[in-house]
């Protein structure tokens, strides 16, 4: 003959008492879950509400022991979710770490393969994928060709506008040999001040005239620009060589160089092929 909320102290929560009430108007059963403290200890309960009559039959079950299960498992599940999060970032940190790596190497290996005024290749880079390309080109048993070209009277371009002109100067022509070679084959290279070299796998004396003559309509063709407002005219001479059976890259080179001198002696602005009589002057 006590108030429920009285005998049970866990029905002093609004929430459940109206829980009750609502099973017994409703005449609807009902689950709910409660807590209560007894001295220092949590109590959880599982209470079945089924409606009888005018009143209400309560089975409450103590699920105090699963309750703690299931907490120290959500606890673990966090931490376990925490530990996979730091992993993960510490992965993501690592991948970037090491795709900022890759990004330093590359550009130091650009570095050491380029000239830093053109960005063509220097003259050791080109000589030894140029040599990859001839083992690659003897193998298949194609002919390998050799432009060496100079920039003539380069030095009155630095006497007469100053060596920023003269660096502008280098850097357009070097934007001119990129034009005209062939993008997917051909080696472009800087090999110091005014000499530039382009190499030409699968390419015999025909080929190699061919881009030589181009090279020189090029430079008659249009002036190469200095600045917004100055562009300067300029001609060059060409050595050109084609490989011979099992020559080497140096004596290659050498018979291009020679090719070369003997055009700027013989009054540059002329392309002159290594080893024969005939000169093919620039109209």
């Amino acid at each position: 003959d006590r108030d429920a909320r009285e005998t049970l102290p866990f029905l002093a929560d609004q929430t459940i008492w109206r829980r009750c009430l609502y099973a017994i108007e409703l005449r609807r059963p009902d689950m709910v879950e409660t807590s209560y403290m007894i001295g220092d200890r949590t109590t959880w309960l599982q209470i079945a509400l089924a409606p009888l009559g005018d009143g209400l039959v309560m089975t409450m079950t103590d699920v105090t022991d699963l309750m703690v299960a299931n907490q120290t498992l959500q606890c673990r599940a966090a931490t376990l979710a925490l530990e996979i999060g730091r992993e993960r970032a510490t992965r993501r940190a690592l991948s970037h770490e090491i795709g900022q790596r890759e990004e330093r190497e590359q550009e130091l290996r650009r570095l050491a393969e380029t000239d830093p005024l053109t960005a063509l290749l220097n003259r050791r880079s080109f000589i030894e994928k140029a040599n990859a390309a001839i083992a690659d080109c003897d193998a298949a048993g194609e002919d390998t060709a050799l432009i060496i070209v100079d920039l003539d009277h380069f030095k009155s371009v630095n006497d007469s506008y100053g060596h920023g002109a003269g660096d502008a100067v280098i850097r357009a022509f070097a934007d001119l040999l990129l034009g005209i070679a062939r993008p997917d084959r051909d080696l472009v290279g800087r090999f110091g001040g005014e000499e530039f070299a382009v190499f030409m796998p699968r390419a015999g004396t025909a080929a190699v005239l061919r881009m030589a003559r181009r090279i020189q309509d090029e430079l008659t063709r249009r002036k190469l620009p200095v600045s917004e407002t100055l562009a300067l005219q300029v001609s060059a001479s060409l050595g050109v060589a084609t490989r011979r059976d099992a020559e080497s890259f140096t004596a290659f080179i050498e018979r291009a160089d020679r090719a070369l001198y003997r055009a700027k002696n013989e009054g540059r602005n002329r392309i002159c092929l290594a080893e024969a009589d005939s000169i093919v002057v620039a109209a």
